[in-house]
């Protein structure tokens, strides 16, 4: 059957291995986003896109932040996806 987003985002080597390198520091997080947008405009692929999008929603699974605070207050992207 179809693998619920939470679980494919758990089991994707690429999106586990960035959450895992960022860990709880939203600095990281800030500039592995500016990297991947700088790849989709430079390279117009939007896997890069996909591949941002699937990083937000992996730190909203894991509540990404040491002080506390949930994705949503540090990520403006955060709003427009849910």
């Amino acid at each position: 059957g179809r693998m619920a987003p939470r679980r494919r985002r758990e089991t994707d080597a690429v999106v586990r291995e960035i959450s895992e390198l960022v860990g709880d520091h939203k600095h990281l997080y800030h500039t592995a986003c500016s990297f991947l947008r700088t790849l989709f405009v430079n390279t117009g692929h939007s896997l890069f896109c996909t591949l941002r999008a699937a990083l937000l929603m992996a730190a909203h699974d894991r509540e990404l932040d040491a002080s506390g605070a949930h994705v949503s207050k540090w990520d403006a992207a955060h709003r427009f996806t849910w």
